[in-house]
């Protein structure tokens, strides 16, 4: 359920990629890894969701940052 929710939006996650500076392809690879970290998460749905039907974007905003700022520092690291 979750992750449909996320799914939702994810031409918005992609827009925030490119905002840190991503190209289209990088900001598609941050967005697939984005969804594997929320994965890890969905056991605890408090941090990434307000209430039951809003993401919380703020969350997603900066798992996406972090993910951009580790890739423009060349880390690569396991998504699960």
């Amino acid at each position: 359920m979750i992750l449909e929710l996320l799914s939702k939006r994810h031409d918005e996650w992609l827009r925030m990629a490119m905002s840190f500076g991503a190209d289209r392809d990088s900001a598609k690879d941050l967005v697939q890894d984005m969804y594997l970290r929320m994965y890890k998460y969905v056991e605890n749905p408090e941090r990434i969701m307000y209430n039951e039907d809003e993401v919380n974007t703020y969350f997603v905003f900066v798992v996406l940052r972090n993910l951009f700022i580790t890739s423009q520092k060349g880390v690569k690291f396991e998504s699960i």
